[in-house]
Protein backbone atom coordinates (compact mmCIF):
# COMPACT_ATOMS: atom_id res chain seq x y z
CA UNK A 1 0.00 0.00 0.00
CA UNK A 2 1.50 3.64 -0.77
CA UNK A 3 0.94 6.51 0.46
CA UNK A 4 0.48 9.54 -1.68
CA UNK A 5 1.31 13.32 -0.33
CA UNK A 6 -1.42 15.60 -0.67
CA UNK A 7 -0.79 19.71 -1.70
CA UNK A 8 -1.02 21.74 0.60
CA UNK A 9 -4.35 22.82 -0.73
CA UNK A 10 -5.95 19.60 -0.26
CA UNK A 11 -4.71 19.46 3.59
CA UNK A 12 -7.47 19.04 5.26
CA UNK A 13 -8.47 21.23 8.35
CA UNK A 14 -7.56 19.66 11.50
CA UNK A 15 -9.80 20.87 14.72
CA UNK A 16 -8.35 20.87 18.03
CA UNK A 17 -12.28 20.76 19.30
CA UNK A 18 -12.72 17.56 17.77
CA UNK A 19 -9.45 15.47 18.76
CA UNK A 20 -8.44 17.12 22.08
CA UNK A 21 -11.59 15.18 23.43
CA UNK A 22 -10.50 12.11 21.75
CA UNK A 23 -6.80 12.09 22.67
CA UNK A 24 -8.11 12.21 26.24
CA UNK A 25 -10.56 9.74 26.70
CA UNK A 26 -8.23 7.03 24.78
CA UNK A 27 -5.42 8.00 27.15
CA UNK A 28 -8.20 7.11 29.96
CA UNK A 29 -9.30 4.22 28.48
CA UNK A 30 -5.93 3.00 28.48
CA UNK A 31 -4.97 4.01 31.45
CA UNK A 32 -7.54 2.57 33.37
CA UNK A 33 -7.21 -1.31 31.54
CA UNK A 34 -3.60 -1.16 31.70
CA UNK A 35 -2.38 0.93 34.87
CA UNK A 36 1.57 2.29 35.25
CA UNK A 37 2.22 1.31 31.62
CA UNK A 38 4.18 3.83 29.59
CA UNK A 39 1.70 6.24 27.17
CA UNK A 40 2.92 7.93 24.17
CA UNK A 41 0.87 10.42 21.79
CA UNK A 42 2.83 10.92 18.51
CA UNK A 43 1.68 14.17 16.66
CA UNK A 44 2.88 16.49 13.65
CA UNK A 45 5.35 18.68 14.58
CA UNK A 46 3.00 21.48 14.36
CA UNK A 47 0.82 20.15 17.05
CA UNK A 48 2.99 19.75 20.09
CA UNK A 49 2.40 22.98 21.91
CA UNK A 50 -1.12 22.81 21.47
CA UNK A 51 -1.34 19.65 23.23
CA UNK A 52 0.73 20.73 25.66
CA UNK A 53 -1.22 23.68 26.26
CA UNK A 54 -4.46 21.52 26.73
CA UNK A 55 -3.13 19.10 29.20
CA UNK A 56 -2.30 15.98 27.44
CA UNK A 57 1.16 15.74 29.00
CA UNK A 58 -0.60 14.51 32.01
CA UNK A 59 -1.62 11.76 30.65
CA UNK A 60 1.33 10.63 28.27
CA UNK A 61 4.30 11.56 26.70
CA UNK A 62 4.13 14.32 23.73
CA UNK A 63 6.49 13.62 20.96
CA UNK A 64 6.95 15.34 17.62
CA UNK A 65 6.76 12.45 14.63
CA UNK A 66 10.44 13.72 13.50
CA UNK A 67 11.67 13.02 17.24
CA UNK A 68 9.71 9.44 17.49
CA UNK A 69 12.60 7.36 16.20
CA UNK A 70 14.22 5.03 19.02
CA UNK A 71 11.69 5.25 21.43
CA UNK A 72 9.31 2.57 22.45
CA UNK A 73 6.08 3.18 24.54
CA UNK A 74 3.59 0.38 25.65
CA UNK A 75 0.56 1.87 24.15
CA UNK A 76 0.99 4.53 21.32
CA UNK A 77 -1.64 7.34 20.15
CA UNK A 78 -1.11 8.74 16.68
CA UNK A 79 -3.05 11.61 16.30
CA UNK A 80 -4.20 12.56 12.80
CA UNK A 81 -1.83 10.04 10.20
CA UNK A 82 -2.30 12.24 7.59
CA UNK A 83 -1.44 15.34 8.85
CA UNK A 84 1.66 14.18 9.95
CA UNK A 85 2.41 12.84 6.34
CA UNK A 86 1.63 16.06 5.21
CA UNK A 87 3.57 18.43 7.94
CA UNK A 88 7.11 18.32 6.47
CA UNK A 89 9.08 16.41 3.86
CA UNK A 90 9.73 13.26 4.38
CA UNK A 91 6.58 12.73 6.31
CA UNK A 92 6.01 9.55 4.99
CA UNK A 93 8.99 8.29 7.21
CA UNK A 94 7.71 9.99 10.40
CA UNK A 95 4.50 8.24 9.97
CA UNK A 96 6.16 4.98 9.52
CA UNK A 97 8.38 5.99 12.39
CA UNK A 98 5.29 6.67 14.92
CA UNK A 99 3.39 3.67 13.81
CA UNK A 100 6.07 1.11 15.32
CA UNK A 101 7.03 2.69 18.49
CA UNK A 102 4.32 0.79 20.34
CA UNK A 103 5.26 -2.37 21.99
CA UNK A 104 1.84 -3.35 22.99
CA UNK A 105 -0.83 -1.14 21.61
CA UNK A 106 -1.32 0.93 18.86
CA UNK A 107 -4.36 3.58 18.14
CA UNK A 108 -4.36 6.23 15.46
CA UNK A 109 -7.03 9.34 15.90
CA UNK A 110 -8.41 10.93 12.88
CA UNK A 111 -10.62 13.54 12.92
CA UNK A 112 -10.85 15.28 9.76
CA UNK A 113 -13.15 12.79 8.34
CA UNK A 114 -14.83 12.37 11.53
CA UNK A 115 -13.61 8.88 12.59
CA UNK A 116 -12.94 7.45 15.22
CA UNK A 117 -10.32 5.07 17.26
CA UNK A 118 -9.09 2.69 15.15
CA UNK A 119 -7.12 -0.32 17.32
CA UNK A 120 -4.05 -1.86 15.94
CA UNK A 121 -1.88 -4.87 17.54
CA UNK A 122 2.06 -3.90 16.98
Amino acid sequence: MGLTRRSASSTPAWSALQDIPAVVQELRTQSTAHPGELLGVICADTRVGELMVRGIAQHARIVPASEARGLEFDGVVVLNPEEIITTRPGGERDLYVALTRATKRLCTITTATGAGPIHLAP
